[in-house]
C-alpha cells in the first residue's frame, strides 16, 4: 500500500494524448485557400512540410503522403517516411517536393500519420495548399479615325477635320488585372480601368482636330496582376497625315499674264503661244 508500481512494457500512464500537426507551404506561403500563391507559369514551385508531434508521447512510423493534385489516383502520390518523432518535436527538413508551375488553378493536399505506443489510435492530420499558375498579359491596339495606323503616313485627314483616337485594351492573360492605365506620349493620361478580367476588352477614346503634316504618337498601357507578380505592359503607335491639298494654275499668252479682258495686243496673223504653269501649293 502507498507504493508506486513500475509500468510494464507497452503500458502507458493515464492521460496519454497522441496528436500530430501538419503545416504545408507553397513557396514559403501557407496557402490553404484557393487561389493560393500566384506563381508565374513555368516558374519553380517548392512544397515544404512542417510536421509537429503535438501530443505527449513519442510517435513511430511517422509517414507523410501528398496526393500530388490527383486525390483519385494514389499511384502518383508522394510518400515520405519521417520515422520516429518525440513529443513536441518538429520535423521540417525530411520531406519536400519541387516542381514547375502549370497554368491555372492547382491544389494538392498533404497528410501525415504516426503510431503511438500501447495500441492507441493513430493520430493524423492533413493540410491543403494551392497556387495559381499565372500568365498575365496585355494588348493595346491604337486606331486613328478607325484605322490601325502603326506606320507612317497613316490615314490622310484634312487639316481641321475631327480626329478620334481609340485605345482598345485586352487582357490576354489568365488573371484579373487592376489599375489598368492608358497613357499617350503626346496627349498624356487617357484613362484608368479599375479592373480588367481575362479575355475582356475595354476601349478608351481621345478627341482632337487634325493639324498639318505628319503626326505620330505612342499609346501605352500598364496593368497590375494579383499577388507579387510584376506589372504587365504593352504599347502601340499611331499616325496620321494632316492633309492640305491645293493647286495653282498660271496661264500666260506670249509670256504675259493676261488675266484681264484687254489681254495682249497682237497684229492679226502673228503667232500666239499659250503656256500653263501648274504648281502644287499643298502638302501632299
Amino acid at each position: 500500500r502507498g507504493e508506486e508500481h513500475p509500468l510494464r512494457v507497452g503500458e502507458l500512464r493515464p492521460g496519454a494524448t497522441p496528436a500530430i500537426d501538419l503545416e504545408k507551404h507553397t513557396n514559403g506561403q501557407d496557402a490553404d485557400d484557393v487561389p493560393g500563391v500566384y506563381i508565374p507559369t513555368g516558374d519553380p514551385v517548392l512544397w515544404t512540410y512542417n510536421v509537429t508531434n503535438t501530443g505527449n508521447v513519442t510517435l513511430t512510423h511517422v509517414t507523410l503522403t501528398d496526393d500530388n493534385g490527383t486525390p483519385a489516383d494514389p499511384a502518383d502520390d508522394y510518400v515520405c517516411v519521417i520515422g520516429t518523432l518525440a513529443a513536441d518535436a518538429v520535423d521540417d527538413t525530411t520531406c519536400g517536393q519541387s516542381g514547375t508551375a502549370m497554368a491555372g488553378q492547382y491544389t494538392n493536399t498533404g497528410s501525415v500519420t504516426g503510431t503511438p505506443p500501447g495500441g492507441l489510435p493513430d493520430p493524423s492530420d492533413s493540410d491543403p495548399s494551392a497556387y495559381f499558375g499565372a500568365s498575365p498579359g496585355l494588348d493595346l491596339e491604337k486606331h486613328t479615325n478607325g484605322q490601325d495606323a502603326d506606320a507612317e503616313p497613316g490615314p490622310y485627314i484634312p487639316v481641321g477635320d475631327p480626329l478620334q483616337r481609340t485605345y482598345a485594351v485586352t487582357n490576354t492573360g489568365n488573371v484579373t488585372l487592376t489599375n489598368v492605365t492608358v497613357t499617350d506620349d503626346v496627349l498624356g493620361a487617357i484613362c484608368t480601368l479599375a479592373t480588367l478580367a481575362p479575355e475582356a476588352t475595354r476601349t478608351c477614346t481621345a478627341e482632337g482636330t487634325a493639324t498639318a503634316g505628319q503626326y505620330a504618337n505612342l499609346g501605352s498601357v500598364t496593368g497590375r496582376p494579383p499577388g507579387e507578380l510584376s506589372n504587365v505592359t504593352d504599347s502601340d503607335a499611331g499616325h496620321y497625315y494632316g492633309a492640305a491639298p491645293a493647286i495653282d494654275l498660271e496661264k500666260h499668252i506670249n509670256g504675259q499674264d493676261a488675266d484681264d479682258v484687254s489681254g495682249v495686243c497682237k497684229t492679226t496673223g502673228d503667232p500666239v503661244l499659250w503656256t500653263y504653269t501648274v504648281t502644287n501649293t499643298g502638302n501632299v
